[in-house]
């Protein structure tokens, strides 16, 4: 597997391993991404745009990929055209479980696994992070599970380790210290990112960036 999981977005600072890892020049790197996770939040935050901007400003293309549009076996097809010609899936921040849940409910998540297997580049900024991981459980602590239809806690597992976003900072940070403790005592392996922290894998490789 291939993973860039971070707190939120593309620092500047991140760019050498986030083009180390996809292989090609950014200028040349092709992103779908997916917002949906804002979807319950009203307007639209600022953090949106800056977790866009941050892919623009380093040159890459951006084609936006709104999942709810992608139901159904038509829906379903140009998601795989648009993630045939993307060289990552980079999928946002937002609410945990609303995500989860949709990206299971639209289909959307087999056909990320299959991307992933694939050879391709996963990526992720916050909960987009989390999802990459093997289960929201216990992520109460940190988001409204309400916002969710249902609640799924089997996430996207493109790796075994779960991402705690956001590590230290005053409005997350003991929330993340106590779903830390309750996944440890689960025996799930954690990986506590501050906002200027990304994780990179790259197969059986694995380390922390930071800005």
């Amino acid at each position: 597997m291939k993973l860039f999981l971070t707190s939120q977005w593309l620092l500047p600072a991140f760019r050498p391993a986030f083009e180390h890892l996809v292989g090609k020049p950014l200028k040349h790197t092709h992103v779908a991404l997916i917002e949906n996770g804002a979807d319950t939040s009203p307007g639209q935050p600022r953090w949106v745009k800056r977790a866009r901007d941050s892919l623009v400003d380093a040159g890459i293309t951006v084609t936006l990929l709104d999942l709810r549009e992608c139901r159904g076996e038509k829906g379903q097809n140009e998601l795989r055209q648009v993630l045939g010609v993307a060289d990552v899936v980079w999928i946002g921040g937002g609410n945990i479980f609303y995500l989860n849940w949709l990206l299971k409910d639209t289909g959307a998540r087999d056909i990320i696994i299959e991307y992933a297997k694939n050879g391709n580049v996963v990526a992720g900024g916050s909960a987009g992070a989390i999802v990459a991981g093997p289960t929201i459980e216990t992520f109460e602590a940190a988001d409204d599970a309400s916002a969710a239809p249902s609640v799924i806690c089997d996430a996207l597992a493109l790796t075994a380790t779960v991402v705690l976003p956001h590590w230290g900072r005053e409005d997350y940070g003991s929330a993340m210290e106590r779903i830390a403790k309750q996944l440890t005592a689960r025996s799930y392996v954690v990986q506590p990112l501050t906002d200027r922290e990304a994780l990179v894998i790259n197969g059986s490789s694995r380390r922390i960036v930071g800005a």
